[in-house]
């Protein structure tokens, strides 16, 4: 079992689910708005919120085909409301492709606050790529992989299909059956997409957006080939030297 297996099935004690609101689609369609509880990151002595919380969105057709279900990974913040309307990309997805399709928003969690060196009092709303980038540098800083911020949102994904296939085979959902999932996201999204795809084998396909982060070490080099230099994209990377520092022993770890 790889590291990335070991960390993201393990079970959490605070996964949970519960439905928010059912959406009134008409003839065609019904949706469902889920308050999940992904798990809990770290502690509260060490980042600002641990308790990971998504309003995953879920839209059924009632002709669906097939018992796959789209995954689209998404951003936001916690501040989202669990009784606002459904995505309007989610719905045109699942009429397009007359299948089941959900919605994961706020991944990575945030805004987050990792308590450290650099922020003691644990102030400074971190968000996408800064909280990620700072996630290494304390996973190098102390020589724990579980800083990782990406193995949370991977675990995140990983609870949302968990809740679909279990809300949807209540009763009360219509005991609609989903074997497998195809999944999307675009940036740490899509990134979270590879990463997701790499350990859990109910996912069927995968769409990853925007960046290419498979095989990162060939790949970073052909981006400083290509440019001869670092995007300004990446700059909450390069500004930390955490590229130089993967070639490091500390920074195998990441």
């Amino acid at each position: 079992m790889s590291y990335l297996d070991r960390v993201t099935q393990s079970p959490d004690e605070d996964f949970s689910f519960r439905l928010a609101k059912t959406h009134d689609l008409g003839d065609h369609a019904v949706g469902y708005t889920l308050e999940l509880h992904s798990q809990t990151w770290r502690n509260a002595e060490e980042v600002s919120h641990p308790l990971w919380t998504h309003n995953l969105q879920i839209v059924c057709p009632k002709q669906a085909t097939g018992q796959t279900a789209m995954l689209l990974i998404s951003g936001g913040s916690r501040k989202d409301q669990s009784d606002g309307p459904l995505d309007a990309t989610l719905l045109q997805l699942a009429e397009a492709t007359g299948s089941v399709c959900v919605l994961l928003p706020n991944v990575p969690n945030q805004p987050l606050a990792i308590i450290d060196r650099d922020d003691p009092q644990g102030t400074q709303r971190r968000y996408e790529d800064d909280l990620i980038a700072q996630s290494w540098v304390r996973a190098i800083d102390e020589r724990d992989p579980d800083w990782v911020v990406q193995t949370a949102m991977v675990k995140s994904a990983i609870a949302a299909m968990d809740a679909t296939q279990a809300f949807l085979n209540r009763e009360e959902a219509g005991s609609i059956q989903i074997d497998d999932f195809v999944v999307t996201g675009a940036s740490k999204r899509g990134w979270t997409t590879w990463l997701t795809a790499a350990t859990d084998d109910r996912i069927r396909a995968i769409m990853p957006i925007v960046i290419d982060t498979f095989n990162m070490p060939e790949t970073l080099q052909h981006h400083w080939g290509a440019y001869g230099h670092w995007s300004p994209a990446i700059a909450d990377y390069t500004s930390r030297d955490l590229f130089k520092a993967f070639e490091t022993r500390r920074g195998n770890l990441v």
